[in-house]
């Protein structure tokens, strides 16, 4: 009997130690999810902060590409296509703009006239957006490129050239480094193991920091194209990417005028 009584208070007071206790677990286990739901948040906005950054530093680079190649289209030099003093002046401002490879100067068929650095022997068809730009009579971004004689990933700015009768003489195109924006990445204090990723809308991924050989110019993973191919225009996710490491990523799309599809910066 006492045994039995014994073990009735025990278990009432297990009963009561848990009604007392259920209470301060719940408010702790509600405050943690709140905490983690809380974290989780402010990560995806960071992470969409900052590719939302990087968009608008390209477009940036975009807007200065085309200021420049509108006031170089407007130089007499360059209406009159004096191929010497054009040589000269696209020399002096390939000098003062290191982020890109080469400026050239072409007739409206796509052949040289005047290139910096020198030498240049590549000629332009007058399809994609060369021809998209003398058709459009106005600035255009081409698509992105293995650059051959540099090895590196660069992209066509276009600006057609219109002699005083306003009718189209030639083309001004300007090569755009991408390892820009992998110095840009150095620069900006991101978490540590932080990668910047561009890649095309079918997933080839253009270019990515750190380890920019290794990757480049290849097929981005499965995985990550597809959290990426719906029609919202940025966003973020949780994947494993090319390296084998989970990361939160932000990515957004970029939209420019003659390119053949938007691109995607992750």
């Amino acid at each position: 009997m006492r045994s039995f009584l014994f073990g009735s208070i025990r278990r009432s007071l297990i009963v009561l130690v848990l009604l007392a206790v259920l209470p301060s677990l719940a408010i702790l286990l509600w405050t943690g999810r709140e905490l983690r739901s809380r974290v989780v948040q402010d990560a995806e906005n960071y992470a969409l902060r900052q590719v939302q950054a990087m968009a608008a530093h390209h477009e940036r680079v975009v807007e200065n590409a085309r200021l420049m190649l509108m006031a170089l289209a407007r130089s007499s030099e360059v209406r009159n296509l004096d191929a010497n003093a054009c040589q000269t002046l696209l020399s002096e401002i390939l000098v003062r703009n290191t982020a890109y490879v080469s400026l050239v100067l072409t007739d409206t068929d796509g052949h040289i006239l005047a290139a910096a650095p020198s030498g240049l022997s590549m000629e332009f068809q007058t399809t994609g957006f060369f021809g998209a730009a003398l058709r459009a009579g106005t600035f255009t971004v081409g698509d992105y490129i293995l650059h051959k004689s540099e090895r590196r990933v660069v992209v066509h700015f276009a600006q057609p050239v219109f002699n005083v009768g306003a009718q189209p003489v030639g083309m001004l195109v300007a090569d755009f480094d991408l390892n820009y924006f992998g110095r840009l990445f150095a620069d900006t204090r991101l978490p540590e193991q932080s990668v910047f990723t561009l890649t095309d809308a079918k997933g080839m991924r253009l270019t990515r920091f750190p380890e920019t050989e290794k990757y480049t110019w290849v097929p981005d993973l499965p995985q990550m194209v597809e959290r990426m191919s719906g029609q919202d225009e940025e966003g973020t996710f949780l994947e494993v990417g090319v390296d084998g490491t989970r990361r939160l990523y932000g990515f957004k799309r970029l939209h420019f005028q003659g390119a053949s599809f938007p691109y995607l910066m992750i």
